[in-house]
């Protein structure tokens, strides 16, 4: 099991509703799991330390109404595209939302 452990950051803590500065996390490698969370100085036996400089850290928004293969800007109608090009813009919007946050999807209308 590969660990590596996060610190320096402010994470949000949900149950107190604000930031925690100075706060370290460990991460699973493998599953991606967090495996330890803690404030101040990190375990002794980290062995892959990150340094986050102080940033933020919040848990992953939620979009309850995406429509995935819509191309925004220029609009078309979509019985004039391939398949191939819906799922490339299906991919390119699943990586724009997933960059700006958002970790779980809702997807409607897309047939």
């Amino acid at each position: 099991m590969s660990i590596r452990t996060y610190h320096n950051a402010q994470v949000y803590d949900v149950a107190q509703a604000k930031f925690i500065p100075n706060s370290w996390f460990s991460v699973d490698l493998t599953t991606g799991r967090i495996t330890a969370t803690g404030t101040g100085a990190t375990p002794a036996d980290a062995q892959e330390l990150v340094d986050l400089n102080n940033k933020f850290i919040t848990p992953g928004m939620i979009n309850t109404h995406v429509h995935i293969i819509n191309k925004v800007f220029p609009y078309g109608p979509k019985a004039s595209r391939e398949p191939f090009e819906i799922a490339m813009q299906a991919q390119a919007n699943l990586n724009e939302m997933l960059a700006s946050g958002v970790t779980y999807t809702r997807v409607l209308a897309t047939a």
